[in-house]
């Protein structure tokens, strides 16, 4: 006789001919066969003392994880509170650290019979060709400026050393002229250009160097680019249409970086007593003045002061040095109230460069403005570009050097013929930005081509010749980077691999890339 229940009614089991369900369950179950193996989780006990079954970790607690409880193995372990840690550098050190200028290599060797620059010397047509070495009095000055800079190869040699070019003798006939003399009168402006590595860096500090020899006061600012990356702080000026931008931080350290730098200024008194939001004493010197500006509060105040008083009557010329120049003249990375990009000219300092770049604030005792270009990591900027190609060819028609240019515009005269095209054209499909334009003459004076600039002239830094490339070799050798026989092989061969003489490029072939 069959069973009253069956397997399939092991789950739900039922009542029949008054069978009890329990005693069907544990009459079945213990004729069922055990399984051998199984792959099903072990249920364990509540109670701690179940037989055959694992204990827990927690003893009591069941083996099936609590909301909220960390199930994953983790291989990381714990730090111990006595581990020591790597310091972290301070706010600005590894800025400095990248930013540090080596000017000297004791393990050069010291290159003897060098004449130095000092204010006494006088350059002339003769010591074209040779080095001249920076006394420790005018390094120190111009290292306050920032004149030097990190990529190029001062901590190679003894000392810092300069080569005298025909810019050099320029320079210096032009920064020693006599103050009473007519020429001082005017103010020299200049755009240096020239290829990448041609040596607009090293023309800048010549200029610089020649001026302090001839107690001129030297304002530089050496890198248009920490003005207009939005690393420092900046405010608008009170009371200025349209809205200028104060950097209250960077405008103090050029204050003391002019106090450093120009030692005369101890010398020079106030001519009168400046409005300024501090007591200020009636005979304050020049120095003292600029030192009030370690406050950030007060460095606008304190500079339009200093300015003020560095332009009255008989004081010494100014020169003023800027360095990428393309930098000064595009949309910078600081945001205005209304979420607009903020131009460079609405810089405070930026627009006071310019103001005496286009003559609109004035030099009367006289002075010189040079802003030069630069080729590492200088943005395109089409406007200024046209208009310094404008002025350079006007001013080589002039000057008789002169080369015309194709006109790229017709192009099936090319093959037959070279058509002269005297001054670059603005091309009328690019929107060019017009307040660059007016730097350098204003929109009209693009379009049409016109030499008007304000009387900015373009000097082009050419590569080193044959003779100059086999006075620095010499140097080099005498100063122990150059171990090779300096002939005329060894010149023309590395004056050519450096593409016709570029200095830096001359650097690198010589010693820079020496394994």
């Amino acid at each position: 006789m069959a069973s009253n229940a069956c397997w399939r009614c092991l789950a739900r089991p039922r009542a029949q001919n008054g069978i009890a369900i329990a005693s069907t369950q544990s009459s079945i179950l213990r004729t069922a066969p055990a399984a051998a193996f199984s792959t099903s989780a072990v249920l364990s006990a509540k109670g701690s003392g179940s037989a055959g079954l694992p204990s827990t970790k927690h003893g009591s607690k069941s083996a099936t994880p609590k909301r909220g409880e960390k199930t994953t193995f983790s291989t990381n372990k714990k730090k111990r509170a006595d581990e020591p840690r790597a310091k972290r550098p301070d706010v600005g050190e590894r800025k400095a650290l990248r930013k540090r200028v080596v000017l000297s290599n004791p393990n050069a060797i010291e290159v003897q019979e060098l004449t130095k620059l000092e204010e006494n010397i006088t350059i002339n047509e003769d010591q074209k060709g040779q080095i001249i070495s920076l006394p420790n009095e005018l390094i120190d000055r111009l290292k306050a400026l920032e004149a030097f800079e990190a990529r190029q190869s001062w901590n190679m040699f003894r000392r810092p050393s300069t080569l005298v070019r025909d810019n050099t003798i320029e320079l210096a006939k032009l920064f020693a002229q006599p103050p009473d003399s007519e020429p001082h009168s005017n103010v020299s402006k200049r755009v240096i250009v020239g290829a990448k590595g041609s040596g607009k860096t090293v023309y800048l500090l010549q200029a610089m160097a020649l001026a302090m020899t001839n107690n001129w006061t030297v304002i530089h600012i050496p890198e248009v680019r920490d003005l207009t990356i939005a690393q420092t702080d900046y405010s608008p000026v009170p009371g200025s249409k349209p809205t200028l931008y104060n950097q209250k931080h960077y405008l103090s350290t050029l204050l003391k970086r002019i106090a450093r730098a120009n030692p005369h200024l101890s010398a020079l008194k106030l001519s009168a007593t400046p409005n300024l939001p501090v007591p200020v004493q009636e005979n304050m010197s020049l120095a003292r003045l600029a030192g009030l500006g370690s406050d950030p509060d007060l460095a606008l105040p304190v500079f339009q002061a200093l300015w003020a008083e560095l332009t009255a009557p008989t004081r010494p010329p100014i020169l003023l040095t800027l360095d990428n120049f393309s930098r000064a003249n595009e949309a910078t990375e600081y945001m205005s109230s209304s979420f607009k990009k903020i131009h460079a000219h609405d810089l405070w300092l930026i627009d006071w460069f310019l103001g005496c770049f286009t003559g609109k604030t004035a030099l009367p005792n006289g002075g010189a403005v040079f802003a030069a270009m630069s080729g590492n990591n200088a943005p395109r900027n089409p406007a200024l570009e046209i208009r310094l190609r404008q002025i350079e060819a006007h001013q080589g028609i002039q000057e008789g050097t002169f080369v015309p240019e194709k006109d790229l515009t017709i192009p099936f005269l090319e093959a037959t013929e070279q058509v002269p095209n005297p001054i670059p054209a603005a091309d009328p499909f690019i929107k060019y930005d017009g307040r660059v334009l007016d730097v350098l003459g204003g929109r009209e004076a693009a379009l049409s081509g016109s030499r008007e600039a304000g009387g900015v002239v373009i000097k082009r830094v050419e590569p080193v010749s044959r003779e100059e490339a086999r006075a620095l070799m010499e140097y080099w050798a005498r100063s122990g980077m150059i171990r090779a026989r300096v002939d005329e092989g060894f010149v023309g061969t590395k004056w050519t691999l450096a593409g016709g003489g570029v200095l830096g490029e001359l650097e690198k072939g010589c010693f820079g890339m020496r394994i």
